[in-house]
């Protein structure tokens, strides 16, 4: 058996930095290439964006060292300039970014809405119920079993 849920991660972030910067800096290639990476020993070797409802973006994200990477994209739902972004991502994955001007600052605030797929089997042997469970969630799997 299986079922889906939905659930949304959020990242907030306040930068000390006007909004039409931070926007600057958050969807122009030529910065995005600078930061769109998890860490030091990966990098943005390209970007493309087309900011407009319908338009899309990607990035390609790979290790310095070269051993492996993905391109990395989606599709804009909704553009408002310097308040919010809404996409799509390539697996269907929905993002929205708002941005909110605090006097010389701008709050972030990015929501990412994610399915869990949840398995479960359930089984009797030898008199004993086996209840086996398999989370899936950001393209990882966990999976638990309980013998009673």
């Amino acid at each position: 058996m299986e079922t889906q849920e939905k659930k949304v991660i959020t990242v907030e972030s306040t930068i000390n930095v006007p909004v039409k910067k931070v926007w600057e800096y958050w969807t122009r290639p030529e910065h995005i290439v600078k930061w769109n990476h998890a860490s030091d020993d990966w990098h943005s070797p390209w970007s493309k964006n087309d900011l407009r409802v319908g338009g899309s973006f990607s990035a390609r994200m790979e290790a310095k060292d070269g051993s492996m990477g993905f391109d990395f994209g989606g599709v804009y739902d909704a553009v408002k300039e310097h308040q919010y972004i809404e996409y799509t991502l390539g697996d269907e994955r929905k993002v929205k970014i708002n941005f909110a001007s605090q006097d010389n600052a701008t709050k972030v605030v990015e929501s990412l809405r994610q399915k869990i797929l949840i398995r479960w089997k359930c089984s009797a042997m030898a008199g004993k119920l086996s209840l086996t469970i398999l989370r899936s969630m950001l393209r990882t799997a966990d999976k638990f079993q309980c013998d009673h």
